[in-house]
């Protein structure tokens, strides 16, 4: 393996700013996947800036050089970060619709239809056209707004499997205080696997070092913000370093080796043409080509890289009973600021794909494809900080997908006009569904549309719980 790698891919964020993992971390159960219905779901995943790549010698020379006073603040600063509300410029409104967009209609002009409050301090506020003629033309908007510091949200998932799906309400079978609950980001319908970063109670189950969208979640702060996190490691042994530059991705990094663990689903994964098994810090076998792409064993960690890759001779250099060690770190950043601060560990990550409205301003996509008027979802913050639950939702059906709503960019004028300075977009479609409990403990029940109303198993979901 190169010797010079270690350096460029050594850490480079400041103690307590990084998710650390060390060693094979694969979990050990495996979630049954279920095949998603007929609607027609394509990933919206955006890659992000590359993450940031600091030279070690400096980073290094720059925490060696901190007193304890001066860490203390550092840590401050990231609090501070992680709760500020979002920044919005002095002419935040857009002055005008970009051509070939479909704008909102003027639903929020009107005085909501029905409002009411849920625990813990949120409130529901609902604009419903009724039945029209053409059923294209009906639209329900339902906003939950979420006070500062009152509901903590949590990213929920139905197993350590990352293929693993259930709906919503399953997913909140055992959160009896989960006030909120939306469907989560958007997952590719072919292997069930969401096409964003991903982590749950401390741990990274999915990153890449291209970066990604995601909201970055922290619990004791009641506080949920906009992120781009990006992926950094290290793999070594007596043959030298190579970076470790994604974890469970849907395809193979050009930018160093590629691990997949146990939380990778049932579903066969990329593989190059050599891939090592590590084990309790040993390799403990060489696949070839197919071979490499079986979901790896319990403690099993699967290095590979594709074919023609620079890192090709560091795995292949590879031997069984060489001692390896493994470190990565997901790096964020907040990205509803000017100033991108570095954020510390959070409790969960879950990948999203279009931001809809950024420093105030509208910044959904206008192709022909999003400018269908589809269900929608969104997670959306106030210039105060408050947290905004958002969904619209049509009457049509049409070959068995649920259209009306609104486009892509009517949907992020429609949060605009609900006070959204920083607005990501969820699933879509048919994965959009939005549930609240009017007591804790009490039944949850939907309200994008009919409570009766099939749920789409979906990768995972956000809920938003009382004390």
């Amino acid at each position: 393996m190169g010797k010079g790698a270690s350096r460029s891919m050594a850490p480079t964020v400041a103690a307590g700013a990084a998710l650390t993992l060390i060693g094979a971390y694969g979990a050990t159960t495996m979630g049954s996947s279920q095949a998603s219905d007929s609607v027609e779901l394509q990933a919206e995943h955006l890659r992000a800036l590359p993450i940031l790549r600091d030279d070690a010698t400096v980073v290094g020379a720059m925490l060696a050089g901190l007193s304890e006073r001066t860490a203390e603040k550092s840590v401050a600063q990231q609090v501070a970060a992680e709760i500020a509300p979002p920044q919005a410029t002095t002419t935040s409104r857009n002055k005008g619709i970009p051509a070939n967009c479909r704008p909102a209609t003027g639903l929020l002009k009107n005085d909501p239809s029905r409002e009411f409050d849920l625990p813990g301090g949120a409130s529901v506020q609902i604009w419903d056209t009724g039945s029209r003629a053409n059923p294209m033309d009906e639209a329900r908007l339902v906003a939950v707004r979420i006070p500062k510091g009152t509901l903590t949200p949590s990213v929920l998932t139905s197993s350590s499997a990352l293929g693993s799906l259930a709906t919503p309400s399953k997913l909140a079978d055992d959160h009896g205080k989960a006030v909120v609950v939306i469907n989560g980001g958007v997952y590719d319908t072919g292997t069930a696997i969401p096409t964003g970063a991903m982590g749950v109670d401390g741990r990274a189950r999915k990153a890449d070092s291209l970066g990604s969208r995601a909201i970055a979640i922290y619990d004791g702060l009641k506080s949920a913000v906009v992120a781009r996190t990006g992926l950094t490691g290290l793999v070594s042994s007596s043959r030298g370093d190579a970076p470790i530059s994604a974890i469970n991705w849907e395809e193979l990094s050009w930018e160093g080796i590629t691990a997949y663990t146990r939380s990778w689903n049932a579903s066969r994964h990329p593989a190059g043409p050599r891939t090592a098994v590590v084990r309790d810090g040993k390799v403990r076998a060489i696949l070839s080509k197919a071979a490499g792409a079986r979901r790896p064993g319990s403690g099993e960690t699967f290095l590979t890289v594709p074919g023609g890759s620079k890192y090709f001779g560091a795995l292949k250099a590879l031997r069984v009973g060489d001692a390896v060690t493994m470190h990565t770190e997901v790096e964020s950043v907040r990205e509803d600021h000017a100033d991108r601060p570095e954020l510390k560990k959070p409790t969960a990550v879950m990948g999203v794909s279009a931001a809809l409205v950024r420093y105030g301003r509208v910044t959904a996509p206008c192709s022909s494809r999003d400018n269908q008027l589809r269900p929608r979802s969104a997670m959306a913050w106030t210039a105060d900080g408050d947290m905004l639950v958002v969904t619209i939702a049509g009457g049509a059906l049409i070959g068995g997908s649920r259209y009306g709503g609104a486009s892509a960019y009517g949907w992020g004028q429609y949060l605009q006009q609900l006070g959204a300075v920083s607005a990501v977009n969820l699933d879509g479609g048919g994965s959009t569904a939005l549930l609240v409990r009017r007591e804790v403990g009490g039944s949850l029940n939907r309200i994008d549309t009919n409570d009766s109303a099939r749920q789409r198993p979906v990768a995972n979901a956000l809920a938003f719980k009382t004390d």
